[in-house]
């Protein structure tokens, strides 16, 4: 990458970090608008972000920089959407025995409720 921009290994860095910055802050800002118009259309929306500045050429690094905040903001969307969603699949009192993680537990739990 520092080859192909003209770019510092300092400037580098910075793309990555603001790829972190967008994964952590557009949940923040999104929440609410997830909140009141569902999950479906922030799913959307958020796929299309996250594809088109993966498609978007990289020519420079400030395009680059911008481009890795966005694509880490999509991506983070995506992600606390669908922990969401299948967080609803279940009721709360079936969720510690149909959680992925709990087939190999229910060998070892008694699975009365």
């Amino acid at each position: 990458m520092t080859r192909d921009l003209n770019a510092k290994t300092f400037q580098a860095t910075i793309g990555l970090n603001l790829y972190l910055l967008g994964f952590g802050l557009f949940p923040m800002l999104t929440v609410s608008f997830r909140e009141e118009v569902g999950r479906l259309p922030t799913y959307v929306v958020s796929a299309f972000g996250f594809l088109l500045m993966y498609g978007c050429p990289r020519t420079n690094y400030f395009n680059s920089s911008r481009h890795s905040l966005f694509q880490g903001g999509s991506g983070s969307m995506w992600a606390t959407n669908v922990g969401g969603t299948v967080a609803d699949i279940w009721v709360p009192y079936e969720w510690v025995f149909n959680r992925p993680s709990s087939t190999f537990l229910g060998l070892f739990i008694d699975s009365k409720y």
